[in-house]
């Protein structure tokens, strides 16, 4: 179906039902070659390329495979093929490579060009700069987002007043508490909020609330570790508190087979009345969307809110992620055509064929693309600002790191919600044991490049 969409839109293109972004016609001039940094020839023409060509004729299009190259030999190989765009999906390479000067300043052409910036989302052009330090480096087409979701039939009956945008975490939880009803994991519990299909474990559900509050494990800055802090130990107080009240969805969640279509998805928890709230990521939309055709009258009625905040900061949020995000290499040879694609690809036309397809449950950048989805608004998944002060902590991080800490971190919090041992202590064992293996991973990485 996917590709049935992106096939007929593509014809569209290719029949002049949406014009080119500069002329209102395909271009005619003389043949330009642009290299794209990219997956590989088949993933840029599916996600990328087809509509490209459709309107850009006169510019041959050069893919420079990533595939197969290594993360620590990538900036040679950039450096070797010199490509003139790059596709970035993952947002830590992006910033990294603004931070390293890798990267062309777009504004002085979206001031030369009168670019429309003034309709993308405002916290995604604010996320994008940032990753940037304030400049604009890149431009990301689409975004995910997390939003609240709940179960308006189960509030209502249970005559709950409804969640509202902008709640705190500690407002949150104690709304999930007033459905902890049941016992244990009895078919016939109602759990108040999900914040995920698996693996409730006291380090996971801390780390979800302290993210979306703006925390971070490592400041970037430093490369110190920042989890001896008063603000972390007051999330693992709130974290423990809603495990053991039971507010916390915390069932498996399994597929028999034989199951037809309305059965399994039941099975889900926010859609089969298991849970009454649901953090959630923008692409639950579609499932949701699809529960709705096959359930119908049995498909429960819900909404959505922002995700809780930081009552200090009412309006930040750090619920955006942002992929496939379009840049220009500072060593490129073609700026001209290399900004014709940036700007193509995060101009009107794009953005609003992809509006209408949602590829990959990712929403358009752009708010005019942004409608209402059956009298659901979308507002909520867009309406916080990224918190310009949150300590950065991906960009830089070895990836040898992660596995290990991890390891600690759920041990010592295991330990600390078990009761051998405080928070306090906690977290000054995954402190001082952190830094201990992110200087060891900082060692080895460097060790690798000499």
């Amino acid at each position: 179906m996917q590709r049935f969409i992106l096939l007929m839109v593509t014809i569209m293109f290719a029949l002049g039902a949406v014009g080119c972004e500069a002329t209102g016609s395909p271009e005619t001039k003389k043949k330009t070659t642009l290299k794209v940094l990219y997956y590989n020839e088949e993933a840029y023409y599916e996600n990328f390329g087809t509509l490209f060509a459709a309107q850009h004729p006169s510019m041959e299009v050069e893919v420079v495979p990533t595939t197969g190259v290594s993360p620590k030999d990538m900036d040679a190989y950039i450096k070797q093929k010199k490509p003139d765009v790059l596709i970035l999906e993952q947002s830590h390479v992006f910033e990294r490579y603004a931070q390293d000067g890798l990267l062309y300043d777009l504004e002085p052409l979206i001031k030369r060009d009168k670019f429309n910036v003034e309709g993308i989302v405002p916290a995604v052009l604010s996320t994008v700069k940032a990753m940037g330090g304030g400049k604009l480096y890149g431009l990301a087409p689409h975004f995910s987002s997390q939003a609240l979701y709940y179960n308006k039939t189960l509030f209502d009956k249970a005559g709950i007043p409804y969640p509202k945008d902008r709640m705190s975490w500690e407002e949150t939880m104690q709304l999930a508490q007033r459905f902890s009803t049941g016992k244990g994991d009895s078919k016939d519990r109602t759990a108040g909020i999900m914040l995920g299909l698996y693996d409730v474990h006291p380090y996971y559900t801390g780390l979800e609330i302290g993210r979306n509050m703006g925390l971070a494990s490592v400041d970037q800055d430093t490369m110190k570790m920042i989890m001896d802090t008063s603000e972390w130990k007051k999330v693992y107080q709130l974290a423990f508190g809603a495990m053991k009240s039971g507010a916390l969805f915390s069932g498996e969640v399994s597929y028999p087979s034989g199951m037809d279509a309305g059965a399994v998805l039941k099975q889900h928890p926010f859609i089969g009345g298991k849970t009454a709230m649901a953090l959630g990521h923008s692409d639950f939309l579609k499932e949701l969307k699809r529960a709705q055709d096959v359930l119908k009258e049995q498909m429960p009625v819900w909404d959505i809110v922002t995700v809780p905040v930081d009552p200090k900061k009412p309006d930040v949020g750090n619920n955006i992620w942002i992929s496939s995000i379009t840049a220009i290499s500072a060593n490129a040879e073609n700026v001209e055509d290399a900004w014709k694609f940036v700007s193509y690809f995060n101009g009107d036309s794009y953005v609003s064929a992809i509006s209408k397809a949602w590829r990959h449950g990712v929403m358009p950048s752009r708010t005019a693309y942004l409608k209402d989805m059956e009298g659901h608004s979308l507002e909520a998944f867009y309406a916080l600002r990224p918190d310009p002060d949150a300590p950065k902590g991906g960009g830089k991080i070895p990836q040898s790191f992660y596995m290990p800490y991890e390891a600690l971190a759920k041990k010592e919090l295991q330990d600390a919600y078990d009761g051998r041992k405080s928070i306090d202590e906690a977290l000054k064992n995954i402190q001082r044991q952190g830094q201990v293996i992110l200087d060891q991973s900082i060692a080895a990485e460097k060790d690798k490049t000499n």
